[in-house]
């Protein structure tokens, strides 16, 4: 199912800009953390519940590739607070390569690993969500609800 969203693009555009957001219907939101631990998995799943959301850690690159196919997850969720061993440059290369359907997200990119990774995906011209670990949890949890059709 997929969700049209106007959004306001500030740079002069003459017309407005629509986002075809993907939404799980009547299924848990599928989430891929890239971390080293399952400590934010295991809180997603606390916090959001296992009705609400579905949430698979992988910790290399090769796991990632794989399972955006096995899972078809909604979020790739970054997390730079316990990264994967994955080096920035190859992380950079499958985000890139993900799906239309799939929006990445780097979790903390207030720390130096996050913000690299942003502006490595930023100068390939990647759309990644951006979240600061000092906003608090709240905008994770909103975003992963977002992906979730009330339907």
């Amino acid at each position: 199912m997929v969700v049209e969203v106007d959004i306001d693009v500030e740079g002069g555009l003459e017309s407005p800009v629509t986002l075809r957001i993907p939404v799980s219907s009547k299924r848990p939101v599928s989430v891929l953390v890239v971390s080293s631990t399952d400590e934010l998995a295991s809180w997603l799943t606390t916090a959001l519940g296992s009705e609400r959301v579905r949430v698979r850690t992988v910790r290399e690159e090769p796991e990632l590739r794989r399972a955006v196919f096995s899972d078809s997850p909604l979020l790739v969720l970054i997390d730079t607070k316990a990264p994967a061993d994955i080096e920035r440059g190859t992380l950079a290369a499958a985000v890139r390569d993900l799906p239309d359907s799939v929006t990445p997200v780097i979790w903390a990119v207030d720390d130096d690993f996050g913000r690299t990774l942003a502006q490595n995906l930023r100068a390939v011209a990647v759309f990644v969500v951006e979240l600061q670990r000092s906003e608090g949890e709240e905008p994770l949890l909103d975003l992963v609800r977002s992906r979730h059709s009330a339907d």
